[in-house]
């Protein structure tokens, strides 16, 4: 069976068919975008219909759009908030004086993929929590060639400790500059 006959049969199985003689006959005359339309559902209820863009949209439909927007208030979340719980709080803490920094163990999260970092992070938590440390480092990266400058391993770190963290982690805090600044916490952990 030949490719078209083969490409027919399986539309035909689909509900599409060919719509006939004078299309045939104008596929020379038009462009991929008008062939992609050339064939129609079966079922004509369901047939799609090509719409052009408008160049412009009218006041009434921008007044119409930006109160909706506007009346939105707040029901999209923002994906970079970071949720704190009231159930065992954890808190934010200012930076550490340069010299007042003394951790434990560093983690470095840099160049790793989201999932692999996350379960590090847990895994270090846990053990630096279990080994009575009180105050290790976990290194993110600053985010810099990430889009919108925001580190997508820092973001999920930093929901992790308020979020999964909150039985190990007592505060956190961004490191100071000379330990890596924003591209750094320092967590405080809770006694065993």
């Amino acid at each position: 069976m030949s490719e078209d006959r083969e490409f027919e049969r399986m539309m035909a199985a689909i509900g599409v068919k060919p719509m006939g003689e004078e299309a045939v006959q104008r596929l020379d005359d038009i462009d991929e975008a008008d062939l992609a339309m050339s064939f129609t559902f079966a079922d004509e209820e369901h047939a799609r219909v090509p719409t052009q863009p408008r160049d412009t949209v009218s006041d009434e439909e921008k007044s119409l759009f930006l109160n909706a927007m506007r009346n939105m208030g707040n029901t999209v979340p923002d994906k970079d908030k970071v949720v704190r719980s009231h159930n065992n709080p954890i808190r934010y803490v200012k930076q550490p004086k340069k010299g007042a920094v003394e951790t434990g163990q560093v983690l470095d999260l840099h160049g790793l993929r989201l999932q692999p970092a996350l379960t590090k992070l847990q895994q270090f938590v846990i053990k630096a929590f279990t080994q009575g440390d009180q105050v290790v480092m976990v290194v993110t990266g600053k985010g810099n060639h990430s889009k919108g400058g925001v580190g997508v391993i820092r973001r999920e770190v930093e929901h992790w400790i308020v979020t999964h963290g909150r039985r190990f982690v007592r505060a956190y805090s961004e490191a100071p500059r000379a330990y890596g600044g924003r591209g750094a916490f320092l967590i405080y952990l809770r006694e065993a």
